[in-house]
């Protein structure tokens, strides 16, 4: 007689190594077993690529009290400028009033053109519409053999 490790009932093991009574206990061990594993691979925990915490708190936001001086509300958000969640200097940290703003800033339609002084809005490759075209163009007369200065 063994006892299963699910429900912890007594049964005769039809293999020498059954822990579980039935099927269902077997299915609902496992998921108990695994289910700590996979929300730690869905939070990104274990990889290096989580939050870092300072006594429970993330240290994001505690670094972004210090630099408004004050605590944060609830419905702030600390938005990581270069998108690096574990490069928390105070240069690269942005508080942003609610969710709602902080998804405004990752919606590509709101990035703003990276060539220097153009202030547009960019449509690929961090460049407006115009920065584009002529990225484009020199990439094909490239690609032909031809010259190109900007």
């Amino acid at each position: 007689m063994e006892i299963c490790k699910q429900c912890s009932m007594s049964f005769i093991p039809c293999k020498p190594t059954s822990q579980y009574c039935s099927r269902l206990c077997a299915n609902r061990g496992v998921s108990k077993r695994t289910a700590v594993a996979r929300g730690n691979l869905l939070r990104g925990r274990g990889n290096g690529r989580s939050y870092r915490k300072r006594n429970g708190r993330h240290e994001h936001r505690i670094i972004a009290e210090q630099i408004i001086g004050r605590s944060l509300s609830t419905k702030e958000v600390v938005h990581h400028i270069d998108g690096n969640k574990l490069n928390n200097h105070p240069g690269n940290i942005a508080v942003l009033v609610n969710q709602g703003e902080h998804a405004r800033r990752h919606h590509r339609k709101y990035y703003i053109c990276q060539k220097a002084g153009c202030s547009r809005t960019h449509v690929a490759r961090a460049m407006c519409r115009y920065h584009y075209n002529i990225w484009r163009k020199a990439q094909n007369l490239n690609s032909k053999g031809g010259d190109v200065h900007e």
